[in-house]
C-alpha cells in the first residue's frame, strides 16, 4: 500500500459474524490506513485510523475512550484524509468491538473506491 490505496484483505480475515454466527458483512473489505476525524456532534469528535473499507462501510480504530462515548445507531460525519485528499461522508455506527468502530456509509457510493471498477478490478487487488 505504498501509494495509500486500499488493498484486499484475505477472505479468512474479513469474516464478520454476529453472536449467533450469522454473517454481517455484505461486501469484501479492503485494508486501508488513513487518518480520520469522526464527528459525533459539532463539539464532540475523535481522531483515529481507517483500517478497512468496503463499498458500503469502513472500520475505524480510535481510542477506547471514543468507543465508550459512541453508541450503535448514531450518525457521525467522517472526514477521511487520503493521499488523494480529504473525503467526507456520513456513517451510521453499526458495531463497536475490539477491532474498532464499524460504520455503514449513508451516501450512495463509497468515495474512497473507484466507481468505474467492478469488485475485484481495483488496481491494488491484482
Amino acid at each position: 500500500m505504498a501509494d495509500g490505496s486500499p488493498t484486499r484483505i484475505p477472505q479468512e480475515e474479513t469474516t464478520g459474524t454476529t453472536g449467533d454466527g450469522a454473517e454481517r458483512r455484505r461486501d469484501p473489505r479492503l485494508s486501508a490506513s488513513w487518518l480520520v476525524e469522526v464527528w459525533l456532534h459539532d463539539d464532540v469528535f475523535a481522531t483515529g485510523c481507517v483500517v478497512d473499507v468496503s463499498t458500503r462501510g469502513l472500520c475505524v480504530k480510535t481510542s477506547d475512550t471514543a468507543g465508550n462515548v459512541m453508541r450503535t445507531g448514531e450518525l457521525c460525519r467522517l472526514k477521511i484524509h487520503t493521499d488523494s485528499g480529504v473525503l467526507a461522508c456520513t456513517g451510521e455506527i453499526r458495531n463497536i468491538d475490539q477491532r474498532g468502530i464499524q460504520f455503514e456509509v449513508r451516501e450512495s457510493s463509497a468515495p474512497w473506491l473507484p466507481t468505474a471498477n467492478a469488485p475485484g478490478d481495483h488496481p491494488s487487488e491484482a
